[in-house]
């Protein structure tokens, strides 16, 4: 607007912090961090130019920084759709129950098993899984909650699911007394006498409820502690019903080649408890010798060493 303190042939124009003086023109401090500037008429274009310019560069640059905004949310909108759709299609099992799954550990005779932990008490246990039309699982928990004994590997509940059963069992530090040959080589005497009285200690426990084990082997038989001093024996998935004085023998041939007994091998009806005192015949000669007595690459050659030859 026109100043009636000005001149005619000038305006008085406001800028937010112009500092670039055109054609000699007086600038006044009016308010902080804007100016008045005194500018003649020949200026104006100039000046209403350079604004008009820098409106438009403010305009455009904020519709570029709208674009990429929009982009960028468009962007992170199919991330996370792509990462649910992942999380909601994955069929890695993540929890079962209360207990929160690590990662898998092994395989026992009819299911695999897998390290999880407590959801709310951090608590480490063994998860074992196996159909729930499958008549072996069920016989597994049946004969495992009965067993209680410091050296077998307790049963602490099993959860039910629409396909399967699960068995949350004690975890075990030490993993599988066959690594602790394979690292050793062999183990001492000490150690084997140590460790095989607990082995024939939670034997005896079992075959006192009448009842054989049938898969008596070093991968059965786990260490509870990192010191590698107690041992667990575990997987009851062949366990039977087995009483001497019955006079009724076991048929079902069963369990890994390696420590089965000869009569096992031949199909011929056999003792329980006997199997399973030759099964410990093998895992003392294994943790002593550190090798099997029998084993070949061929399974029909170990068979035929169990049956007709004697130890080497």
């Amino acid at each position: 607007m026109e100043d009636p303190q000005i001149p005619n042939y000038s305006y008085h124009v406001l800028a937010f912090c112009w500092s670039d003086p055109l054609n000699g023109s007086i600038i006044t401090s009016l308010i902080p961090g804007i100016f008045s500037c005194l500018l003649p008429h020949a200026s104006l274009p100039r000046l209403f130019s350079l604004i008009s310019r820098s409106l438009v560069k403010s305009n455009t640059n904020a519709s570029m920084n709208k674009t990429i905004n929009n982009n960028n949310y468009a962007s992170q909108l199919a991330d996370d759709f792509n990462r649910f759709y992942i999380h909601i299609t994955d069929r890695t099992l993540h929890q079962v129950g209360n207990y929160r799954i690590a990662h898998e550990i092994g395989e026992g005779s009819f299911g695999k098993a897998y390290l999880a932990h407590h959801v709310l008490l951090n608590t480490p246990v063994v998860l074992k899984s196996g159909l729930i039309d499958d008549p072996n699982i069920v016989r597994e928990i049946y004969y495992h909650k009965q067993l209680k004994h410091r050296n077998i590997v307790r049963l602490y509940e099993v959860i039910k699911t629409e396909t399967h059963l699960w068995l949350v069992m004690e975890y075990c530090q030490g993993n599988e007394l066959y690594y602790l040959i394979y690292e050793n080589r062999r183990l001492e005497y000490k150690q084997t006498q140590h460790l095989f009285f607990q082995i024939i200690q939670a034997t005896k426990y079992v075959h006192s409820l009448n009842l054989a084990h049938r898969d008596l082997k070093l991968e059965n038989i786990l260490l509870a502690d990192k010191k590698k001093s107690i041992i667990k024996l575990t997987d009851f998935g062949f366990v039977r019903e087995f009483s001497p004085a019955s006079r009724r023998l076991l048929s079902t041939m069963c369990g890994t080649t390696v420590y089965m007994a000869p009569e096992v091998l031949c199909g011929q009806k056999y003792n329980g408890f006997s199997a399973d005192i030759w099964s410990l015949g093998i895992i003392l000669y294994t943790m002593l010798y550190g090798q099997m007595p029998f084993e070949e690459d061929d399974e029909l050659r170990t068979k035929y060493k169990i049956i007709h030859e004697s130890p080497t």
